[in-house]
């Protein structure tokens, strides 16, 4: 599932860049803190942690494609692929770190269900369900 293409990305959040430089650094983020990442429902658990705001729609890992950001190995819980077959979500957004003089992406922080996504241009998620469980 693409995150982010090579080089400058339009966002709601303004341009983010995701150079080379932003790959290493994504990546390595990523390895040092040894964690899988996970999609939440509408970035909740960014937002503080009540009963549920924690609760992960799937679990993945980051990896560089030809200079862009994807989310591989996407395994989704029984109630987020509902959701997405149901038409309930139908968009991603990435949540990152960035240097506020460069916009680069320094860290990826996990990726949200939504319907309301801030970057520009992602498809719709029409058949990310099909056969993830």
């Amino acid at each position: 599932m693409l995150l982010f293409r090579a080089g400058v990305n339009k966002s709601y959040k303004g341009l983010l860049l995701f150079d080379e430089e932003a790959a290493r650094r994504v990546l390595a983020d990523f390895e040092a803190h040894g964690a899988e990442l996970f999609f939440d429902y509408d970035h909740a658990s960014l937002f503080g942690f009540s009963k549920g705001m924690g609760e992960a729609a799937a679990w993945f890992r980051p990896e560089v494609r030809e200079g862009a950001l994807w989310a591989v190995n996407v395994r989704w819980t029984e109630e987020a692929a509902e959701k997405v077959r149901a038409r309930k979500y139908r968009y991603i957004s990435p949540a990152v770190d960035y240097e506020l003089d460069s916009n680069r992406i320094t860290r990826l922080i996990n990726v949200a269900l939504t319907n309301l996504p801030a970057s520009h241009g992602l498809p719709p998620l029409m058949a990310a369900s099909q056969g993830a469980k």
